[in-house]
């Protein structure tokens, strides 16, 4: 009666102990619940501060893009006004030499009215002399040259034809020849083969069809070669029909140049002296134009050099722009790299979590062997009687249905993943990583997926945790 009293007694107070530590836990993790709501807010603070300074930074390059189409518009409207200025003074141009011919004209008309009758029948009369002449003398060269081309045409049909008749003779000669020669050879081959046909008879065989073979391939040789040569004459033939059209053709060529000769020496005469005519009045026009020019000219790169001017200066606006939208990008930057102060404090809660996890399974396991070691030494012949009743128990401090001291870990170690996994939602939502080795995917920052890897719990440690537990609980002496 005495040690089950004893054991009442000690059991109590091993409750009263886990409910002050429950206690002390619960108000940690309230402390922790505000801390991680205050660095959730501070987050979130900065997040909204970095989406305002990208959407100015967006508003500003979006500002100076509509300034810098804005002037190179400007730009194109002068290069377009500048190219239209050119045409109107090409135009300009053209109708002053347009107007300078027709005065030239009118000139030359009226200075040359008097002598024009006389002098047109000089120069007609002289062109058809030279024209006759030259008629002449070409007529001589082309006949000369047609005589020439005919005997040489002549002597080419004679040779060609003789070449023709040699080459047909020649063939049929060699073809008679060979073929009597392989008519000879195959009689020789069959005599020789119908000696030897009953000793010999399978090497015999196989030589007269390498000989077969042998001569099929020479006759086949010496008909390529008859048919090259065929081709041969028939490219002759085609060559000297070739060669005949083309003396028709340079006979009737001779013909029309002599004509447009004539025309043309009469036209070259006439333009040489309205080209002198003209020299004198197109210097003058000239010489206008260019003074005209010059001062257009003048005037187009005063414009081009202010446009020039102006886009130096859209140049410099738009780098010094630039330069304040990287100062403000390196701003933001820093403004992520201050997430370093979340980081840390998230390792540090994960830390101390992890601490107190493995804290309670191992005192846990030390309060059951010591209550187990204690009723045995009391009670000695009511061990599993006085142990069922500790766990039943301090069960009413850990778990609402009641159960073993397995369970009680099991649940003790999902309801901490649970709390972790929820602080982590709440205060770094836009991160990545995995969560206690449940298999689910959870934001976490790139730059500290690394420094997250040794501190994850996973079902393999709780599980050795446990197993280790039930070993020292289940070795009583």
């Amino acid at each position: 009666m005495g040690d089950t009293e004893r054991n009442t007694t000690e059991l109590t107070a091993t409750q009263y102990v886990i409910l002050a530590e429950n206690q002390r836990k619960k108000k940690a993790l309230a402390d922790t619940k505000s801390q991680f709501g205050r660095v959730a807010d501070e987050n979130q603070a900065l997040l909204e501060q970095l989406e305002f300074t990208q959407r100015e930074n967006y508003e500003v390059t979006e500002h100076l893009r509509e300034e810098l189409l804005h002037k190179s518009q400007q730009v194109a409207d002068l290069q377009t006004q500048i190219q239209r200025e050119r045409e109107q003074h090409a135009a300009e141009l053209a109708r002053q030499e347009e107007s300078a011919a027709a005065r030239q004209a009118t000139i030359v008309e009226e200075a040359n009215a008097a002598a024009a009758a006389a002098a047109a029948q000089i120069q007609a009369l002289t062109a058809q002399l030279m024209s006759v002449s030259d008629f002449q003398q070409h007529q001589a060269e082309v006949e000369a040259e047609v005589m020439r081309l005919k005997e040489e045409n002549q002597g080419l049909r004679e040779k060609m034809e003789s070449q023709r008749v040699d080459l047909e003779r020649y063939y049929l000669e060699l073809n008679q020849k060979q073929r009597k020669e392989w008519e000879q050879r195959l009689e020789e081959l069959k005599k020789a083969a119908e000696e030897e046909v009953d000793e010999r008879l399978d090497a015999a065989v196989k030589r007269i069809l390498q000989q077969n073979r042998r001569m099929a391939e020479e006759l086949k040789i010496h008909v390529q070669e008859t048919d090259m040569l065929q081709g041969e004459v028939r490219l002759l033939e085609q060559e000297r029909a070739r060669l005949t059209r083309e003396v028709k053709l340079k006979t009737e060529l001779e013909e029309g140049y002599a004509k447009r000769g004539a025309k043309q020496a009469a036209a070259i005469k006439e333009s040489a002296m309205k080209i002198a005519t003209l020299e004198g009045s197109l210097g003058q026009v000239m010489e206008d134009a260019e003074r005209e020019r010059l001062a257009l000219l003048q005037a187009t790169h005063a414009q081009v050099s202010e446009a020039h001017a102006e886009m130096d200066a859209l140049r410099r606006l738009v780098k010094l722009k630039t330069r304040e939208l990287k100062n403000t990008r390196r701003l933001a930057q820093e403004v992520l790299l201050q997430r370093s102060d979340v980081e840390t404090f998230l390792l540090s809660s994960l830390h101390l979590v992890r601490k107190e996890v493995e804290r309670d399974s191992m005192r846990e396991v030390i309060g059951q062997g010591s209550d187990k070691n204690g009723g045995q030494q009391g009670a000695g012949s009511k061990p599993s009687s006085a142990r069922q009743q500790h766990q039943g128990s301090s069960s009413v401090f850990l778990t609402e249905g009641g159960g073993n001291t397995g369970e009680r870990r099991c649940t003790q170690a999902s309801q901490w993943r649970k709390l972790l996994y929820v602080l982590l939602r709440c205060s770094a939502p836009h991160y990545f990583c995995k969560v206690l080795g449940s298999g689910e995917q959870m934001p976490l920052g790139d730059s500290s997926a690394a420094s997250y890897t040794h501190i994850l719990f996973s079902r393999k440690h709780l599980h050795a945790i446990q197993c280790s537990s039930a070993v020292k609980t289940t070795r009583a002496p």
